[in-house]
């Protein structure tokens, strides 16, 4: 999300199966982060395409990547 400026739900979930979660699982976390990140003002909904959520607090996003480092 931080070097796109975006992510989907799809995104998501591919890249938590990537890290060898499964699809039942990586769905139920990418809906949650999803959540999180509109909860937490990270992100926000897209107002063109409203199943992507764009990053709202770059400064956020980016020292939450650092932490998780």
């Amino acid at each position: 999300m931080v070097a796109d400026g975006k992510v989907t739900g799809k995104g998501l979930v591919e890249a938590l199966q990537g890290e060898g979660l499964s699809l039942g699982t990586a769905r139920a976390q990418a809906q949650q982060m999803t959540a999180l990140f509109r909860i937490a003002g990270i992100a926000q909904p897209d107002q063109t395409a409203p199943k992507e959520l764009v990053i709202a607090d770059a400064t956020l996003a980016n020292e939450l990547v650092k932490l998780a480092a």
